[in-house]
């Protein structure tokens, strides 16, 4: 892990000067659109309109989001139970982790970006060792309008860094109960080989006393195959990709492209 002390030292990771750097936070602070262009994200499911803000970077500020994730935040060792949003692991491996436990809990972090604050992230970055000046300056280059944007390439790092807060006390209930849990950025799963619907709830109530909120709609608990990021876990300890996946690969007018690539994600997911 790269642990910054000095702000020059980060300017010189960069690329750019200090001077440009205090240019670029004061017009992010000043005239956020220059750096941001938001949009409201639309999606029609179940016949409800869901609405996502969507704040992507651009222009300097992008290629320095880039370099802070590739020259520091990439370079910090992410525990196990962390699979989303990381080199290495993926999808496939969370719901892989979980193969041979039948009972299964779900839940899902509602806007989990929007809920973690550019206070949040500072203090993180402090609790990884960074000086206060650093710490200050990667905070103001990451955040915006008082939290972490989607959109962003530094985001989904940063999200892992603080979900680390309340996964900590989830997993020392975990290992006492012999419950599998991982991450997915935003998703959590549990799993084990014997019922532990008692401490279901203690697992949510450690997400809300983070000031963190988890859909209910998306909160379920399943005995045998379970869908979960992407892929299903089938009884039988194999997995598989989801029904809705199968219905587009029956689907006669898939273009040829888009089935070579679904058929071959259906032959890495069932031979893992």
């Amino acid at each position: 892990m790269l642990v910054i002390h000095k702000p020059q030292t980060l300017a010189k990771i960069l690329g750019y000067s200090i001077e440009e750097i205090d240019v670029i936070i004061e017009t992010i602070n000043k005239h956020g659109r220059r750096y941001y262009y938001s949009y409201v994200d639309k999606k029609i499911k179940n016949g409800k309109i869901k609405l996502r803000p969507i704040d992507p970077s651009r222009d300097k500020l992008r290629d320095i989001q880039n370099k802070i994730q590739g020259k520091i935040l990439s370079k910090i060792l992410m525990p196990e139970h962390l699979k989303g949003s990381i080199k290495g692991r993926d999808n496939i491996a969370n719901v892989k982790y979980h193969r041979g436990n039948n009972f299964n809990f779900q839940t899902d972090l509602t806007n989990f970006f929007g809920f973690v604050t550019n206070k949040m992230v500072f203090d993180r970055l402090r609790t990884l060792g960074y000086s206060s000046d650093v710490a200050h300056i990667l905070t103001k280059l990451t955040t915006y309008k008082g939290h972490l944007p989607q959109g962003t390439p530094t985001s989904p790092t940063l999200a892992n860094l603080i979900g680390l807060t309340f996964d900590e006390p989830i997993l020392q209930i975990c290992r006492a109960h012999g419950i599998k849990y991982t991450r997915y950025v935003d998703d959590l799963w549990f799993s084990s080989k014997k019922s532990f619907k008692e401490i279901e709830k203690e697992i949510l109530q450690i997400i809300l006393n983070f000031k963190f909120l988890y859909s209910y709609k998306k909160t379920v608990s399943k005995i045998g195959k379970i869908e979960g990021t992407g892929c299903l876990k089938k009884g039988n300890g194999r997995l598989g990709i989801t029904k809705k996946q199968e219905q587009k690969l029956s689907n006669p007018n898939l273009t040829d492209g888009s089935r070579k690539g679904l058929e071959a994600y259906k032959r890495r997911v069932e031979n893992v």
